[in-house]
């Protein structure tokens, strides 16, 4: 979403946004629902628009910043546009990942993640330039079991003793930092994985993997190569819907080396179908 109008169209907490940069430059997140009939403007996925978004239904036009500029044939009915134009919701970024807050909230996305970039400069994110995606999933669970599994390693050794252990085992993984907002685990990368990054470097970056958690249902497995993420979002009847996808540098796009496989194992083994 880099050109002047790009867009991406969802439904989020069960409610049709739409993500849209503007001819200004600007992101913003805007209700996809037509203020008239309620028609849903523009269809879910990416696409991209001019300035305009015009519902097709009755043609009420919107510019892309939301503000109602056009109603055919209203004849003489006065209609305040001002109170017909699309609800604006909070948007902010975190390296490359756009957070949509539903309510309004008097703490910013900087201010709740104040502090967590400190654990991750080794791992030079602003080359994680190129984004992937795939197709949201419905989990038969609750979403506060699915988000509290995928915050700990601790499970590895007895849950995943042939796909995870033997690369990232239980007995290397520690504790880094944490807060009400945020919390950060790592692991040591074993055998395989750490001989060829030893090749690579000796940074420990390439040696280990980070896991971040920001609740209430983001969670992030962070390498070298790669920040793969879900988020987990709450259904009836114990079921939740998950958000699968993440950013990666050049390299990332072409090959999956082992060691992002074994960090996009952390949730492939949850039942995750990755985008490759």
């Amino acid at each position: 979403m880099q050109q002047p109008g790009d867009y991406c169209a969802l439904r989020l907490a069960g409610g049709p946004i739409a993500v849209l940069r503007g001819q200004d430059g600007q992101l913003r997140a805007l209700s996809n629902v037509c203020r008239h009939r309620g028609t849903p403007l523009l269809d879910n996925g990416f696409g991209n628009i001019s300035n305009r978004i015009v519902c097709p239904y009755h043609a009420w036009t919107y510019n892309d910043q939301g503000v109602l500029i056009g109603l055919p044939h209203s004849g003489d009915i006065e209609v305040n546009r001002q109170s017909h134009c699309l609800p604006k919701f909070s948007l902010d970024t975190w390296h490359g990942l756009v957070f949509v807050c539903l309510h309004e909230s008097d703490v910013s996305l900087e201010q709740k993640l104040a502090g967590l970039d400190n654990y991750l400069t080794k791992f030079d994110l602003q080359r994680f330039t190129n984004g992937y995606h795939s197709e949201p999933q419905h989990w038969s669970s609750n979403w506060k079991l699915a988000a509290e599994n995928g915050m700990e390693s601790y499970h590895l050794f007895k849950v995943h003793p042939e796909s995870l252990e033997p690369y990232t085992p239980t007995k290397s993984a520690f504790y880094v930092a944490g807060c009400a907002s945020w919390r950060v685990t790592a692991g040591r990368f074993q055998g395989a994985l750490s001989n060829l990054t030893g090749l690579i470097s000796d940074s420990n970056a390439l040696n280990h993997y980070l896991l971040i958690s920001i609740p209430p249902g983001f969670i992030g497995v962070l390498t070298y190569q790669s920040l793969d993420w879900i988020t987990v979002l709450p259904e009836p009847s114990n079921r939740c819907l998950v958000h699968q996808g993440g950013i990666t540098d050049a390299s990332g796009l072409n090959y999956r080396d082992s060691t992002s496989q074994a960090a996009l194992a952390f949730l492939e083994e949850e039942g995750a179908s990755w985008w490759s």
